[in-house]
């Protein structure tokens, strides 16, 4: 009777969910073992355990594959990066299952905001996550299959052997899953729950524009704060959860630029030489990454301009009300509110992620690979 009841329960969260979070997207995240689902559940239990080999096994194969040719590839540098990029992407990984209970708790408190957060467009970004993991995949086969044999079998070619072929097909699948794929994943989670905020900040500072000047009593300037307050909870929940994974990722996508732009600038003949699918599987990658770094620091960065919008909104509700009813009226906790600084998203205190980062992070990437290719 209680195993029913508590799969009517997961049944009726998981229904919720797909008003609020793409249901595919919740899923992943649970079989992924990012929420406390996986400590609950045999099935993501499961999962779990599987992913952690996945990553495991990804991590350990490319090394021992980049150590095995590495007198025979030619950019050593974005090898080096990959290697690096996958170790990131579980570093994120544990990053974010290490907060699982607070994540989980996150979720379920966002639930309950019944704010659009534009639906159809979040399930079409879905869509092109999963044609953007199959894309990889093929066009990294059809690219290993002609130019790379030796390097997924470890020295040996065996290109016609349809078992090796298979072989590396399931190789690349597993490593596109792990990068770009999973952390692209974390991207969208991040950047959901960032909509969702701003929806509130926006809300709050719509309601706090169309109150009156008589009706912006001490009781309803209470409320505002309250709810203020409430929103500032939730933001530093979000920043203790997704400060290093957020980091990360963008650390991991400027890299994958990085690997991308030293193999066009220093191999440009080499990379020709691979053909269309080697051209469509940079594209793909440098395509990706900078969508994945702009999507988290624009939108990431909107948090600050509606603290801005709504502080601007309450310092006039605030003048306005001083003319109306003279200085009989004290304004400690408004002020103090006003005086407050904005509220800024960074990843481990390093980088603050507001708009105008996109430009720097874009310049110091050309710079530094322009120099490093140089040297």
């Amino acid at each position: 009777m209680k195993r029913a009841q508590a799969s009517q329960c997961s049944s009726q969260s998981l229904r919720h969910f797909k008003h609020n979070i793409p249901l595919f997207l919740y899923t992943f995240i649970c079989c992924t073992g990012l929420t406390t689902k996986s400590d609950t559940s045999r099935w993501y239990n499961g999962t779990f355990v599987i992913f952690c080999m996945i990553l495991l096994s990804v991590n350990i194969d490319y090394w021992i594959q980049v150590s095995v040719n590495l007198y025979v590839i030619e950019d050593i540098l974005a090898y080096a990066a990959y290697a690096l990029i996958y170790a990131l992407s579980t570093v994120a990984w544990y990053a974010v299952r290490s907060k699982r209970k607070q994540l989980t708790k996150l979720l379920h408190e966002l639930q309950e905001i019944s704010l659009p957060i534009h639906g159809k467009k979040i399930i079409f970004l879905l869509i092109i996550l999963c044609c953007m993991h199959i894309s990889f995949s093929i066009t990294t086969s059809i690219s290993a299959f002609k130019y790379e044999v030796a390097l997924y079998g470890y020295g040996h070619n065996l290109r016609d052997t349809y078992v090796y072929k298979l072989l590396i097909i399931i190789k690349i699948l597993l490593y596109t899953l792990v990068f770009p794929t999973f952390l692209n994943i974390v991207a969208l989670l991040y950047c959901l729950i960032c909509l969702r905020i701003r929806e509130l900040m926006k809300k709050l500072t719509r309601e706090l524009t169309q109150c009156s000047t008589e009706t912006f009593v001490i009781l309803k300037r209470a409320e505002i704060l309250k709810r203020k307050s409430s929103i500032d909870d939730i933001l530093d929940v979000i920043q203790d959860i997704f400060s290093l994974p957020t980091f990360i990722i963008v650390v991991a996508n400027l890299l994958n630029c990085f690997s991308v732009l030293s193999e066009y600038l220093d191999n440009y003949s080499m990379l020709l030489s691979g053909g269309i699918s080697k051209m469509i599987e940079c594209t793909l990658y440098t395509v990706n990454s900078l969508g994945c770094l702009i999507a988290v620091l624009w939108i990431a960065g909107d948090i600050p301009v509606e603290e801005c919008k709504f502080k601007r909104t309450l310092q006039k509700k605030i003048n306005t009300r001083l003319l109306f009813a003279g200085n009989s009226e004290k304004f400690k906790s408004e002020k103090l509110l006003l005086l407050k600084q904005d509220f800024v998203f960074t990843g481990l205190d390093i980088l603050s992620y507001r708009r105008s980062s996109i430009f720097t992070l874009f310049g110091a990437l050309m710079t530094y690979t322009v120099l490093i290719i140089k040297e």
